[in-house]
């Protein structure tokens, strides 16, 4: 996960959100449609807990959920607050079929245990700096509590996730191998391979997993210092 940097609501949403007795459910469907090109954008196309890809068709996002951080059922003046929309993958929603609810993550394994999450905000600055990466893609954090609801409230350590995680960073140390043997690895090398990851592409996107492998390379970099 990372921190995420609201931008201004839609105006199509900010304007049905003024309207007496306005709620989400009711929300038209221009007003869903101009919220998740929002989030995604200001996301940077990944969803906003596993960091995986929320694809595009067309304009359209059929691999998003809209996810309210505050529960719309205890919380429901929060239901249409900009601050509390972000856009999250589908969490293998079809998991419960083939191996009961553990293969979910994300909102969907959230929303199964109907938990909140007290740990941690999204929009939190240091939020990265709370989590590290372990060999096999493991996610972990020295705090007890956001610790245990990375495992057991959203899941993020699915095995699934973690082996997607892990050959991330199995690809960055190959290249880096392959860089060394040519005696390339340089300080300077690995600065720009993590500002490139740090970066978004032409189309406004992030790489998948990219905190993972931002942290990677800074361990790399401590070594030349």
């Amino acid at each position: 996960m990372k921190r995420i940097t609201k931008s201004r609501e839609p105006s199509e949403f900010a304007a049905y959100r003024r309207k007496q007795g306005a709620t989400y459910s009711n929300l038209p469907e221009d007003g869903k449609k101009a919220l998740r090109q929002s989030l995604v954008k200001e996301q940077g196309g990944l969803c906003c807990y596993c960091m995986c890809r929320i694809p595009e068709v067309g304009g359209k996002y059929p691999g998003m959920k809209i996810e309210h951080f505050k529960s719309q059922s205890k919380y429901p003046s929060e239901q249409l607050v900009y601050k509390n929309l972000f856009g999250a993958c589908w969490g293998n929603v079809q998991g419960r079929l083939t191996n009961g609810s553990q293969s979910q993550t994300c909102d969907t394994f959230r929303s199964s245990n109907n938990e909140d999450i007290t740990s941690f905000s999204l929009l939190t600055t240091n939020l990265e700096a709370e989590i590290r990466y372990l060999r096999d893609g493991t996610m972990q954090s020295k705090r007890a509590d956001l610790d245990h609801e990375l495992n057991k409230i959203l899941n993020l350590n699915d095995q699934s996730l973690r082996s997607r995680r892990e050959g991330l960073r199995d690809a960055i140390s190959n290249r880096l191998r392959q860089l060394n043997t040519k005696g390339k690895v340089t300080e300077k090398v690995i600065r720009t391979l993590i500002e490139s990851y740090k970066s978004r592409d032409a189309t406004g996107n992030f790489k998948e997993f990219y905190p993972l492998a931002v942290y990677y390379l800074e361990n790399k970099l401590r070594q030349y210092k």
